[in-house]
């Protein structure tokens, strides 16, 4: 699935760099040299972010042609009206040129763009890509901050602590189950199950990632659904998610928003030892994406802070979409 949209991709075609592959296992070859991957298009889309026009630009630029057109006019009557009056030539023209200056337009159309596009070159060096100035200048909107737990809050390095297995079952063997499903996952807890096996395992077959549940596929011709065992993966809060969570609420009208697929005992805990008090666990990506409908719903711009696994559904009939067309999440 291609990240601009939903292109179906079979086997022998070409995906763009970028690409996203949403629920299954794929092997890719590599085709062209590293000066076209995503990470080369990084400095020229910070370029195009730059020569993107805010949603105030349209406006300043007719303002400014009608303000110009006023300011010459007015430039002539304070030139003119003094020589009417018998005043001397030179001190009429000095004045018309120092009114002039002053009320230049370009003052209106500095007051735009170059603030927004010193704030886009400062978040480039800080390893913050900003796809257009649109959404700089949506962010200085924002009054509620909503953040995703895992990759965010967290480390995104989860270790398993422990394994309890189901009757008949032995920790090893419900450890190599779960590897074995979770090879092609990227997710992190998915990857953090990989590296506890410590034995190589073969690939579960009919692999098929559900984004907010988990992942499924056959483990040695099984698909009897039943219960294996359970793992409990540990993730470690970010030594500065307190901090970032405190001067973000101090910049933004309302609570700080914790939005999770955890249970409630786990989202409770990150809540506690960030300072959050808007806590809402067990959600599908879906469940987020309506938590912020319906924030939005009552006239408050939300800004949402997350990794990109696990927490932006796929545009559904009807969703609501921005002016420019893009799905608002």
């Amino acid at each position: 699935m291609s990240s601009g949209g939903h292109v179906r991709r079979e086997p022998g075609h070409h995906v763009l760099s970028g690409t996203v592959n949403g629920t299954g296992a794929l092997t890719v070859q590599i085709t062209s040299p590293a000066s076209e991957s995503v990470i080369a298009r990084l400095v020229s889309l910070v370029a195009e972010a730059s020569e993107t026009k805010s949603i105030r630009a349209p406006f300043m630029e007719k303002a400014e042609q009608r303000y110009s057109l006023g300011v010459v006019i007015a430039t002539l009557v304070v030139f003119a009206l003094p020589l009417l009056s018998g005043e001397d030539f030179r001190d009429a023209l000095l004045r018309a040129i120092t009114f002039m200056i002053v009320a230049s337009p370009c003052a209106v159309v500095l007051s735009t763009m170059p603030p927004l596009l010193a704030a886009i070159a400062n978040a480039a060096r800080h390893g913050i890509l900003v796809k257009s100035a649109t959404v700089m200048e949506a962010m200085g909107r924002t009054q509620i901050v909503a953040f995703d737990k895992t990759g965010t809050l967290t480390e995104s390095a989860p270790i398993l602590v422990e394994v309890t297995p189901a009757a008949g079952r032995s920790a090893q063997a419900v450890l190599n189950f779960a590897a074995a499903v979770e090879h092609h996952s990227e997710h992190p807890l998915g990857r953090a199950v990989v590296r506890a096996a410590e034995t190589t395992v073969t690939p579960a077959s009919d692999f098929r990632a559900i984004p907010g549940q988990g992942v499924q596929g056959i483990v040695d011709g099984q698909v009897d659904g039943q219960l294996t065992g359970t793992l409990t993966l540990q993730d470690a809060l970010r030594p500065d998610a307190a901090i970032a969570v405190a001067r973000t609420a101090a910049i933004t009208q309302y609570p700080v928003h914790l939005l999770t697929g955890d249970n409630q005992r786990t989202a409770a805990d990150i809540a506690a030892r960030t300072g959050i008090t808007d806590v809402h666990s067990r959600l599908l990506p879906e469940d987020k994406a309506a938590i912020v409908w319906r924030l939005e719903g009552d006239g408050i711009p939300v800004l949402i802070v997350g990794d990109g696994v696990n927490d932006a559904p796929r545009p559904r009939v009807g969703q609501r979409r921005h002016r420019d067309g893009t799905p608002r999440l």
